[in-house]
């Protein structure tokens, strides 16, 4: 009997503080999590398991914390995990991320996309031809042949939402709308206005914009080609998008430039009435849904949060996300509001709480 080799060994927190007693085993194998007394995962630990209960070893080993497999036993039930994985959920259902173009009208200077740049304009302003939008939806009808399940579209870029470009968008979300799938997008947000008609059309379920704090340090990362300030236009556009049912996601971009300003930039989201409007909106949706549980107010959801964006021509600029999470906290949240607002953390912290609230399983 042996403790497995993907055995993670954690204290367990009540928000900031650590439970003293208690302590959290995860098995990164097979998903399982269990808290035990602190003394018996120091026991575990410590691979004293003749001086662990008899009826907690059985359950260990029930759940794949002990085990009598060797590392290649491990590794096989890995393989056949991943196997099992690849075939059913994760090969069930086929999504597109489609880019109608790579031209944008922003030239920021950490973007990972500039050697698109060197290519010349008459390179950029090629967009996608009827017959590139036909080629893919013809292989999307194949797949649903094959019994596939057919997920939502991402319109990406380049810049999708350029205005110059709504016949091709359309194009493809008509075609998408055909075989009932749904479209969000990732936009930098500069001409949203010209495409509240759309959104509403296709009913565009989510959109992800980009500012990188207040405009003063906002103008200088979210740059325009024609060197056109961009914050207040983009959080104007925003605001006109979640008034006609779009929801935003807000994302912010952070380096050693912009850190120290996170909280200008919550102080002033505050100020034009996001924070207050999404309270308000969520109070009410949650009281109509006591009476109909698919129950939507007519303003979209809002949520913003926080990404180390790395610049490699300049790594010198580059932070960490613990940074983020350290700079929110110093700004007055919790570590538990904090980690909420960072990519990298809250994905899998919102997993932990659905396991725990019994909502769904853990992931293969």
């Amino acid at each position: 009997m042996r403790r497995s080799a993907y055995e993670i060994i954690l204290p367990l927190m009540d928000g900031e503080k650590e439970i003293e007693d208690r302590a959290l085993l995860v098995n990164g194998l097979y998903g399982a999590i269990d808290v035990v007394k602190k003394d018996e995962a120091e026991k575990f630990a410590a691979g004293n398991f003749a001086g662990l209960p008899f009826a907690l070893k059985e359950r260990l080993m029930l759940r794949g914390h002990l085990t009598r497999k060797d590392e290649a036993g491990e590794l096989a039930d890995l393989a056949l995990l991943a196997r099992i994985y690849r075939t059913i959920p994760a090969r069930s259902g086929v999504g597109l991320v489609i880019m109608p173009t790579y031209d944008c009208n922003f030239r920021c200077p950490y973007c990972f996309e500039q050697h698109r740049l060197k290519r010349g304009q008459s390179w950029l302003d090629r967009t996608m031809t009827d017959e590139m939008i036909d080629a893919v939806f013809t292989a999307l009808s194949d797949y649903r042949k094959r019994g596939y399940a057919l997920d939502g579209c991402a319109l990406y870029g380049g810049e999708p939402f350029l205005e110059k470009n709504l016949p091709v968008t359309e194009k493809i979300a008509d075609r998408c709308k055909a075989l009932g799938m749904k479209i969000d997008a990732i936009t930098n947000g500069y001409d949203l206005a010209s495409y509240i008609g759309f959104m509403e059309k296709y009913e565009v379920g989510q959109i992800q914009v980009t500012v990188d704090g207040t405009a003063e340090i906002n103008d200088r990362r979210r740059v325009h080609k024609d060197g056109l300030p961009t914050y207040d236009r983009i959080l104007s556009n925003v605001e006109l998008a979640l008034a006609h049912g779009v929801s935003v996601r807000l994302r912010v971009n952070v380096g050693r430039e912009n850190l120290k300003r996170i909280g200008a930039l919550i102080d002033d989201l505050k100020a034009r009435g996001f924070i207050e409007k999404e309270e308000k909106r969520a109070a009410e949706e949650a009281e109509l849904k006591k009476t109909d549980k698919d129950a939507k107010t007519r303003r979209a959801h809002f949520s913003y949060y926080f990404k180390a964006a790395n610049d490699d021509a300049h790594p010198e600029k580059n932070i960490s996300e613990q940074d983020i999470v350290d700079e929110l906290m110093k700004y007055g949240f919790t570590a538990e509001e904090a980690i909420d607002r960072q990519s990298q953390y809250s994905v899998p912290a919102n997993g932990l709480r659905r396991l725990f609230r019994k909502e769904e399983y853990p992931p293969a």
